[in-house]
């Protein structure tokens, strides 16, 4: 019998992801419950060491908007790093693999804290975040209809579609000033206590959120 005769040349047909909801809830089930806690955190420190003295802040907290708008608590994380446009939250967020660092197979590119953070919040993840005194808000969520995750369209004032809105003044949360981001966690059902533990057996629910935030980011140098 012959053999395959395998001289070609070297264009490629790029792999394709047909299901890209049933890859990242399999993926998900890899994730520890709540290693979003973690993930995001590392996606903080990493906002604030980019800024140009590389100091900051980051606050795990109620999102008291949420709590003061509609009488739910939510989880929220708040960082003072450099921020995000609201095309750089788009191209960012909505893609599983990108981000505003060069790609590497170690390099930490916020795909963590996408495929642990949105498969256990499949009412969505709010993302607010200011850059150069402008704010911008996208909320990526598990569209139940359909089980795809993405960005949740927004009906403008004027009948036109968006996938990010810009956000007054009035709304930014302290510290934040000229630059940093927010992060609120929905849960999966709208009405869910996502301040709570997600499940019974989470070990010492009263303190979860502090003793599971830092794994993994001791070598950070808080101020």
């Amino acid at each position: 019998m012959p053999a395959y005769n395998l001289h070609g040349s070297t264009d490629t047909l790029p792999m394709d992801v047909r299901n890209t909801g049933f890859l990242l809830d399999r993926l998900g089930e890899d994730c520890h419950p709540i290693q979003y806690l973690r993930e995001l955190t590392t996606n903080a420190i990493e906002a604030i060491q980019k800024t140009p003295d590389k100091t900051g802040e980051i606050i795990w907290d109620v999102d008291w908007t949420t709590f003061q708008n509609e009488g739910l608590y939510k989880l929220s994380i708040l960082d003072t790093g450099v921020g995000m446009t609201a095309e750089e939250m788009e191209r960012y967020i909505n893609n599983l693999s990108s981000s505003g660092d060069q790609q590497t197979i170690t390099g930490n590119y916020g795909v963590g804290a996408k495929i642990s953070a949105a498969t256990r919040n499949h009412s969505g993840v709010i993302y607010a975040s200011w850059k150069n005194g402008e704010g911008s808000l996208i909320h990526l969520w598990r569209n139940p209809e359909t089980g795809t995750y993405g960005l949740r369209r927004f009906a403008s004032p004027t009948g036109q579609y968006t996938y990010s809105i810009g956000l007054a003044n009035d709304v930014r949360p302290d510290p934040i000033r000229d630059h940093g981001t927010k992060v609120v966690l929905l849960g999966n059902d709208p009405k869910q206590n996502t301040v709570a533990p997600p499940r019974q057996d989470i070990p010492s629910p009263s303190r979860w959120v502090s003793k599971y935030r830092t794994l993994g980011t001791s070598n950070f140098q808080r101020t």
